[in-house]
């Protein structure tokens, strides 16, 4: 039996006005501090990861080296309005990142030397009184096998000292 046209409206147009609305819990003011800032200092406590182990494909979730060696990144110089750039720092150096502002975030886009592809999110949501914005970095990269990773954390407005 064919839909018919009336019909697909009725059920596209909610659908419609659904996807249009602002993220839910979005916050317009955070999200406007959030593309004001010109750093921003995350630290990574929890991550999910792919584990290959012959024929059988796992998922893992744990708790994140908490040494600030190895969880602290820095995104400084951030610049949203010309150039769409920001210096990533992290434990192994620092390099040049692409970075996007939209509704959902602010978005930093790494392309590694090795061919990786590396994706940072920090959304407009701050963390109770803490000031502190939640992310999320998904490292996508392989040496011999698919090494994908997720890690969650918390980011907070950074100003290095000079």
């Amino acid at each position: 039996m064919a839909v018919l046209p009336w019909r697909s409206a009725l059920f596209l147009l909610p659908l419609f006005l659904f996807l249009a609305q602002p993220a839910r819990g979005s916050d317009p003011d955070a999200m406007q501090a959030l593309m004001g800032l010109k750093g921003l200092r995350c630290r990574w406590d929890r991550i999910a990861a792919v584990k290959i182990d012959g024929d059988s494909v796992s998922f893992d979730i744990s708790q994140w080296d908490t040494s600030p060696k190895r969880s602290v990144n820095y995104f400084l110089d951030i610049d949203l309005d010309g150039k769409n750039r920001a210096t990533f720092v992290g434990n192994l150096g620092s390099t040049q990142v692409r970075a996007f502002a939209t509704r959902m975030g602010i978005f930093f886009v790494e392309s590694s030397d090795i061919g990786a592809v590396h994706l940072a999110t920090i959304y407009p949501y701050k963390v109770g009184s803490t000031g502190k914005y939640l992310g999320t970095l998904s490292r996508n990269w392989a040496v011999e096998v698919p090494l994908p990773s997720l890690t969650y954390g918390l980011c907070e407005p950074w100003e290095p000292v000079p």
